[in-house]
């Protein structure tokens, strides 16, 4: 990999002010990562719009749900009596609560509901917003609850029905209480571990 020139870093952060601007955001930070060394950081903007302290490549953010899009994109590794490996409640540090609780160790939400989403209400959620760990397709959830059910080598138990809460109306500023209610996915405990890919079935036991 070459090394990047003056020109080229100029040119990110314009691209990052650009963005910073269209998307209002007061401050980020950017990590590049090559062959597992870190090859270049830096902090963009503010830390919040009441104060002038800069954000630095040190500056520590909330990252509320984001890990679950990743985890979910190509493959989630689940680990019971955790959750999937690398992601927030795994990790422990809850936004909103720092108690490990197992029955929300893994979540699943039906693409069915996104679809209907989209379709009745006009609201589009990427994977990052709708905050479960997988996406589901053809297998109505509510039938799972308080049963046993496979995916490839993992067992889980559906334990309850999630419960869509208000504090993702304001995060995304999107009407999601009400159009959720009843099919906002379930919560599971995992039984036995392992890893889960795309394309995968459901399969009860």
């Amino acid at each position: 990999m070459r090394r990047a020139r003056a020109a080229d870093i100029r040119a990110l952060d314009a691209y990052v002010a650009r963005a910073m601007r269209d998307w209002q955001v007061p401050g980020l930070a950017i990590a590049v990562v090559h062959d597992d060394s870190v090859v270049f950081s830096r902090g963009y903007g503010v830390r919040t719009l009441a104060t002038a302290d800069s954000v630095t490549v040190h500056t520590l953010f909330a990252n509320a749900s984001t890990t679950k899009a990743f985890t979910a994109v190509g493959v989630a590794l689940l680990v019971g009596g955790l959750g999937v490996g690398g992601a927030l409640y795994a990790l422990r540090p809850g936004p909103y609560s720092n108690r490990h609780n197992v029955d929300r160790e893994v979540t699943l939400i039906e693409f069915e509901t996104l679809q209907a989403l989209a379709r009745d209400h006009g609201i589009e959620l990427a994977p990052h917003e709708h905050r479960r760990n997988l996406t589901t397709r053809g297998v109505p959830l509510n039938h799972l609850v308080g049963k046993y059910f496979r995916i490839g080598d993992c067992v889980l138990h559906g334990e309850r029905l999630n419960v869509p809460c208000l504090y993702l109306e304001d995060l995304l500023g999107k009407k999601v209480f009400k159009p959720l209610l009843n099919r906002s996915g379930l919560n599971c405990r995992i039984e036995a571990g392992g890893t889960i890919r795309p394309g995968m079935a459901i399969e009860p036991r």
